[in-house]
């Protein structure tokens, strides 16, 4: 019995994971919509797009493996 909630719980987690992934992934395209004026008030080299996209791989991949 410990055994099956235990895999239960590591799917929730692991879709959990998942989904967090997608949200920062949206979060991503929504910036993705203002970025040039992002750049414009920042005048950073990397945008907050590309942090968020980077975080959002690195779910996807977690919730993946």
């Amino acid at each position: 019995m410990m055994r099956a909630e235990a895999e239960i719980t590591w799917e929730i987690e692991a879709f959990l994971v998942f989904e967090m992934g997608i949200l920062f992934k949206q979060m991503g395209l929504i910036l993705g919509l203002f970025e040039s004026s992002w750049a414009g008030w920042t005048g950073s080299s990397i945008s907050a797009v590309q942090s968020l996209q980077n975080i959002a791989f690195l779910f996807f991949f977690l919730g993946f493996w």
